[in-house]
């Protein structure tokens, strides 16, 4: 997760080295990569982080069939994301 801090009216963005950064200023991309760090004024930025590492979440659905038994189905999400979104899906 990048790390924002605040000097004068200006914010300094550190990001950290699992995380893709895209910083557009007026619809223009100013800054892009992994791991950037760069200062910018946060009246006209839009910042965009995506996970470049490997992410596990646990899953739970609980549903109720037609003669209103319980049913619980649990596993876990296993995807590895890339600039772009998720590139691998396991389950």
């Amino acid at each position: 997760m990048a790390d924002i801090t605040r000097v004068a009216g200006l914010r300094h963005l550190r990001g950290s080295p699992t995380a893709h950064i895209r910083h557009l200023r007026h619809g223009r991309v100013v800054h892009e990569g992994i791991s950037l760090s760069f200062w910018f004024r946060p009246l006209n930025a839009v910042l965009s982080e995506i996970p470049v590492d490997d992410r596990e979440l646990p899953l739970l659905f609980h549903a109720r069939t037609a003669d209103f038994d319980g049913c619980d189905f649990r596993d876990e999400w296993r995807g590895a994301a890339g600039a772009l979104g998720c590139t691998a899906f396991e389950m």
